[in-house]
């Protein structure tokens, strides 16, 4: 009891007590019973030194107390839409489309359906666009070009089928194939390739004795309504190129996706009428700022220096410079989430567990340990980023 008398008496005692019931009891109240989200903490409108005075023990008090609260967000009417994020527009650099790849990546897909007719003519000389099967046997090259020790298994082989095209084998293969008939036995100089896996064999000069057992033409269908359908059902020639051209067009709108989502992004906060509080702002400058200053100190910047910039006035010019980018983010951020809710966008469980499990083995191969990471805490922030992902994609 002299304790508390010396800390202001019962008086002091009272202020205490409705200082523990502001912390532990009105959050919940705003919550529960009005149904409001608090930022940051709230605080009493009449101070709790001035309660105290009127405070009677074990008799209902009064507070009112003042904080800001999550704001609600309100799309604006678009004309002609019946969403109004539906039909956004903004603007970005990116390459062309990329006509070669998307040449090859026909070619591929033709090649998956190409027609084989042996030749009759045993005479026939093979020529570049010919298919046959060959049995190789393979010798390892002497410096002086003869035939060495013979080549592991895996490197020859009996009824290989060869297509004589540039750039599909080791160097020198399709070269020596090339004016070759049926019956005959022709041998072959190569080189395989530097990147190649085996590194015993990977640039080295190698022989084959390569024998020609069949020669085939080979024709490629041409893109029309009927190999679509073969293709898959209901595809026409033209839908076809449509679907191969936005595959190829994806793996490099990759590469812009975030120069992308940020003009979306803009557009969606020209759309949403929301109050972003000032505490949010605040809060989201503070961490900004230390984040600056930890930015200082890993450039070299003495600590000293760093704390003389580290005052009241410093941080208030700082708050105002980020001010709009900061509510414009925020706007966007709640915008996002909105759509998600409103579209009813849900991230699968085996995409969040995939990339987790991408984010762990990739930290692994940087040398990062891993123990001691939060679980839950990377599951949802993965789980946000893709359902953001997600969003953005759908807007697009």
């Amino acid at each position: 009891e002299n304790a508390w008398s010396k800390n202001g008496g019962k008086r002091g005692l009272k202020t205490m007590a409705i200082n523990e019931l502001v912390g532990e009891l009105i959050e919940t109240a705003l919550k529960e019973e009005h149904e409001l989200e608090p930022i940051g903490q709230p605080s009493l409108v009449t101070s709790a030194e001035q309660l105290a005075d009127t405070f009677t023990p074990g008799e209902e008090l009064d507070l009112t107390v003042k904080c800001d609260v999550w704001p609600e967000i309100q799309f604006k009417q678009v004309e002609g839409q019946d969403k109004p994020y539906s039909g956004l527009k903004g603007s970005y650099k990116r390459k062309p489309f990329n006509q070669e790849r998307f040449d090859a990546a026909m070619r591929d897909l033709l090649e998956r359906y190409v027609k084989l007719e042996q030749y009759d003519d045993a005479s026939h000389a093979l020529t570049t666009g010919d298919a046959c099967k060959v049995n190789m046997a393979g010798y390892m090259a002497t410096a002086d070009g003869e035939k060495g020790e013979p080549l592991p298994n895996a490197a020859s082989g009996d009824d290989v089928e060869v297509v004589l095209g540039e750039g599909r084998y080791m160097e020198g293969l399709v070269e020596g194939l090339e004016g070759g008939k049926v019956g005959e036995t022709v041998t072959v100089k190569v080189r395989f390739p530097d990147a190649l896996k085996n590194k015993d064999l990977a640039g080295k000069d190698a022989i084959f004795d390569v024998e020609i057992l069949s020669a085939s033409r080979r024709t490629l269908p041409e893109v029309t309504d009927e190999f679509a359908n073969e293709v898959r059902e209901g595809l026409t020639a033209e839908s076809l190129k449509d679907e191969l051209r936005k595959a190829v067009d994806s793996q490099d709108a990759q590469e812009y996706m975030g120069v992308r989502n940020a003009a979306l992004g803009k557009a969606l906060s020209d759309i949403i009428d929301v109050d972003v509080p000032d505490t949010l702002v605040t809060n989201q400058a503070r961490e900004k700022y230390a984040l600056m200053m930890t930015d200082m100190r890993d450039s070299g910047m003495a600590d000293e220096d760093i704390k003389q910039l580290i005052n009241p006035e410093n941080f208030i010019k700082y708050k105002d410079i980020q001010k709009d980018d900061i509510v414009r983010d925020f706007k966007i951020s709640m915008a996002v989430d909105e759509i998600a809710r409103l579209e009813n966008i849900q991230v699968p469980a085996y995409q969040v567990e995939e990339q987790i499990q991408s984010l762990k083995d990739q930290a692994a191969k940087e040398g990062q340990s891993t123990e001691g990471l939060d679980d839950e805490q990377m599951r949802r922030k993965v789980e946000s980023t893709l359902e953001r992902r997600m969003v953005y994609d759908l807007l697009a």
